[in-house]
């Protein structure tokens, strides 16, 4: 009689225990300190802390968090580093964006980003691929557009078809169907398309269909076609020293001659024209 109570009391208190036990893990957080292995699934409700290296897919776990394996993250969910985003994708409009870069809520595919605020403001915006700092960061409904470096086309919106390379080019606003130069420090004013400007470093141009090398001042530069140190804005030569360096203005065939606008050395203007096998200078045009 008395083994059958001790027996009753016993469960009694298994009973109890778990009961409680069960209650304060649900109610309270749970720190584990001691080793836990599992084979299977292991679920855990709430918040639980766990002290020491924890291994997924290994026994042997080197580091805080070990993962010998793929990690699957839910769509809309990002990887933080000190709470900032550091990757973050959209699979199925196949966005990628890395470094706080890009944004969830475009409806637009095919973007790709890396640097802080890179093209984080697109909405429905395409195939735009933005490297550095604020690269892009106005667009919003800009298309295949490439920006790389810092900067770099960050007041474009709606724009299309731009590739600048350089840190701070083009840093206004451009028309769609432009392509930019490359170097640094190369700026656009609003000019019609197509235009294909050059490679250089300060470009500044305001003209339609305009070809500039260098700039004014310090970015002032001496184009040289047949030499390899040009000692004036332009100079030409033949590449042998035995041979007549010519240069021709105008064609065959050509019913008005050519024109040369010349300054002298007051600043006016003068005219050069051929005319009867001799040169001709005049104030009036010939353009």
């Amino acid at each position: 009689m008395k083994s059958n109570f001790y027996r009753v009391f016993a469960v009694a208190l298994s009973v109890l225990f778990g009961v409680t036990l069960a209650a304060a893990l649900a109610s309270a957080a749970t720190t584990i300190s001691t080793n836990i292995q599992t084979d299977g699934t292991l679920s855990v409700t709430g918040t639980s802390a766990l002290i020491g290296n924890v291994g997924i897919g290994t026994a042997s776990p080197a580091y805080t968090l070990d993962v010998a394996g793929n990690i699957n993250t839910s769509a809309g969910s990002a990887y933080l580093y000190s709470g900032s985003n550091v990757v973050t994708a959209s699979t199925t409009l196949n966005n990628y964006f890395f470094g706080n870069s890009g944004n969830l809520t475009m409806t637009g595919n095919a973007n790709a980003a890396v640097g802080y605020s890179a093209l984080n403001h697109n909405t429905t915006g395409i195939q735009n691929t933005a490297v550095g700092v604020y690269a892009l960061a106005a667009s919003t409904a800009g298309a295949n557009n490439t920006a790389i470096g810092q900067y770099t086309l960050p007041n474009n919106t709606t724009g299309s078809f731009n590739t600048a390379i350089g840190q701070s080019t083009l840093t206004t606003i451009l028309p769609a169907q432009t392509i930019p130069p490359l170097g640094t420090e190369q700026m656009c004013f609003p000019i019609a398309s197509p235009t294909r400007p050059p490679l250089a470093t300060t470009l500044k141009w305001g003209a339609s269909n305009s070809l500039i090398l260098g700039g004014t001042g310090a970015a002032a530069v001496n184009v040289g076609i047949g030499v390899t140190a040009p000692t004036a804005s332009l100079q030409v030569a033949t590449s042998s020293s035995n041979a007549t360096t010519t240069v021709a203005i105008g064609k065959s065939g050509q019913n008005k001659g050519s024109c040369m606008v010349l300054y002298d050395v007051a600043g006016t203007v003068q005219y050069v024209t051929v005319q009867g096998g001799a040169l001709v200078v005049s104030s009036v045009s010939c353009q």
